[in-house]
């Protein structure tokens, strides 16, 4: 496997300042110091600020009433747009159609057979209904997380929990977020319920816990105006491995005072720290302000305690343009016992462009960042350190165009190319995937690249003293290890890729499929870790057909978890289109069981 182009600066946060350069108006408090020069241009982390949290609150969700279809329905809800230039960005998806494209990998001369035909990815174990649209809300934002007893899935705007054994539904489930994590309502307005979206779930089999995320805006985006201005990240974490019992919650103030809010839920984990990001818009949702990125102790997380939590906000690398970063992804940590002394973050160039000044659109980008944060949990009570790493190579980032359904062409949404499912870290590499901009040999349609980033990290840092735990990226150990491409024939849609790794290395990917014949179905594909070729080995199999179709928003993000490395199970959830066009769910279990799978 050949090594790429890899391009670092370390910032390192010595107290509250950060190494970096970005213009004034970019900052939201105050700037930073200069950075030193690195080839390929500046790293910017972002201003580092400090602030306190208080104690969770306990809720037993054992004596939270089961809400019902029309107590789901009553939680206010509205489809939101991708947010930022409506108009250019149809614009850019109808452009797409027809612009310059990636064609294959180096490791695939041609496109895969159509969804459901592949010979070697396994069946799936076990499969069963997860929750349906019962709200009126677009998209739903798939959310799962699994340990060996309880399967835990979230769509907007409700959490459910199933028995693993059989797939069934736990008695007093599903429960709205408003009950879930006791959400008061929003103030300065009469007669409104709290506007959540946005789910994240993760399992960590190292402390055995459940973790849950979403976003609360008030007077923002459109939802509840004339309601107190409100940007929050709601935070539960089990007391236990028994998801049905007590959890704590915490809430996160993601505006600082600034009148922006925060949109995407992005979070991960390590041994160390609960990191979470998101996309900062203004409280209108037209003009995209830059990312933030944070980290909390995680010990403390667990026992309810108060603690001290840090946020960065717009990072950016500069080389011949100044981009802001956007998605920043945090990683899933699936280690044994303590993994990584830091944090793995990575981001994909997107409709902003890269630092070459390609678009992404009209002109390729290629590769992203990786990021290390390290320290967050410390004697000291010092600050964490961030460095950053470019990467390249692997599928061009290019926006694809909208899919095809059934009577209706260009209709169904896709995404921008963005990491939309989580990352996740195992053994030193990260893996993700992105949609991105093929052409098949007929026709350009959305497909979905997969690429294994090697993160190496030092522990040779600056400013650290005994107390703290640093670590920072290692620049000649970070780059592309390989990549994959996952697209279609005709006008074949793959689209909201998420993936999950197990013990051994091997790799399974929910996505969306659809076409002009097919309705919007959940389709996954698997790979084997002793794959050289890095392409997945087929072209997937179906996990639920769907059986309408359905136009304007999907997504936004599909999700797949891990049970832990005693059972080394893969779970996975995604949506597809009922009768009527509107979306249901499947959840799934999908490993390799032999070694010929049909």
């Amino acid at each position: 496997m050949r090594k790429r182009n890899t391009l670092i600066l370390v910032a390192t946060i010595v107290g509250m300042l950060v190494a970096g350069i970005v213009p004034a108006s970019m900052i939201l408090h105050s700037s930073g110091t200069t950075a030193a020069a690195a080839p390929g241009g500046h790293f910017n982390a972002g201003k580092a600020v400090g602030t306190s949290m208080r104690a969770a609150t306990s809720i037993d969700e054992s004596k939270v009433p089961q809400a019902t279809k029309a107590q789901i329905a009553a939680v206010s809800h509205k489809a939101l747009p991708i947010l930022g230039n409506q108009q250019k960005m149809a614009s850019a998806k109808a452009a797409a159609k027809t612009g310059p494209a990636n064609t294959a990998t180096p490791e695939r001369s041609a496109p895969a057979a159509r969804a459901g035909s592949g010979p070697f990815t396994p069946g799936a174990q076990q499969s069963f209904s997860g929750q349906s649209d019962t709200c009126g809300c677009a998209p739903p934002d798939m959310a799962i997380a699994a340990n060996d007893n309880y399967v835990v899935q979230a769509v907007n705007v409700s959490i459910a929990v199933y028995n693993t054994s059989n797939g069934s539904l736990v008695s007093g489930w599903p429960k709205t977020w408003v009950s879930f994590f006791g959400v008061p309502n929003p103030t300065g307005c009469t007669g409104a319920t709290p506007f959540l979206s946005d789910p994240r779930l993760f399992y960590e089999p190292n402390k055995a816990r459940f973790w849950m995320t979403a976003l609360e805006v008030e007077n923002a985006f459109g939802a509840n105006p004339g309601c107190t201005f409100v940007s929050r990240y709601w935070v539960a974490v089990s007391k236990t491995n028994n998801p049905t019992g007590a959890w704590w919650v915490y809430s996160f103030d993601m505006s600082h005072g600034s009148g922006n809010a925060a949109d995407y839920t992005q979070a991960g984990f390590d041994a160390s720290g609960f990191y979470f990001a998101g996309n900062m818009f203004n409280a209108a949702g037209t003009a995209y302000i830059g990312s933030t990125y944070s980290g909390a102790p995680k010990r403390l997380m667990e026992s309810g305690s108060s603690f001290t939590w840090y946020y960065f906000s717009n990072p950016s690398w500069s080389d011949t343009v100044t981009v802001n970063l956007d998605t920043l992804q945090p990683a899933l940590t699936e280690t044994v016992n303590t993994g990584p002394r830091g944090e793995t973050f990575v981001s994909t160039w997107n409709i902003f462009g890269d630092p070459e000044g390609h678009d992404c659109n009209t002109t390729a980008c290629s590769g992203g960042v990786a990021l290390v944060m390290s320290n967050i949990d410390n004697a000291n009570g010092d600050p964490p350190k961030v460095s950053a790493a470019r990467f390249s190579g692997g599928p061009s980032e290019l926006l694809s165009p909208d899919g095809d359904t059934p009577g209706c062409s260009g209709c169904l949404e896709t995404l921008d190319t963005r990491i939309s499912g989580q990352p996740v870290y195992s053994a030193g590499n990260v893996y993700f995937a992105f949609e991105t901009r093929y052409n098949n040999g007929t026709q350009n349609v959305p497909g979905i690249a997969f690429e294994e980033v090697q993160v190496g990290m030092t522990d040779n840092v600056s400013g650290c003293v005994a107390g703290d735990h640093c670590a920072g990226i290692d620049a000649a150990n970070t780059f592309l290890l390989q990549s994959a491409s996952q697209f279609y024939t005709g006008d074949g849609d793959a689209s909201f890729g998420a993936l999950m790794v197990n013990n051994n290395g091997d790799i399974i990917m929910v996505f969306e499929y659809n076409s002009g014949s097919v309705n919007p179905e959940v389709t996954y594909v698997a790979r084997r870790a002793t794959f050289h070729g890095a392409n997945f080995h087929d072209g997937g199999n179906i996990l639920h057909s769907g059986a309408g179709s359905a136009s304007d928003r999907w997504g936004d993000y599909e999700a797949a978890t891990y049970t832990g490395f005693y059972k080394d199970q893969i779970w996975i959830a995604g949506e597809w289109a009922q009768a009527n066009g509107d979306w249901s769910t499947t959840i799934g279990r999908i490993n390799f069981t032999s070694l010929y799978q049909s």
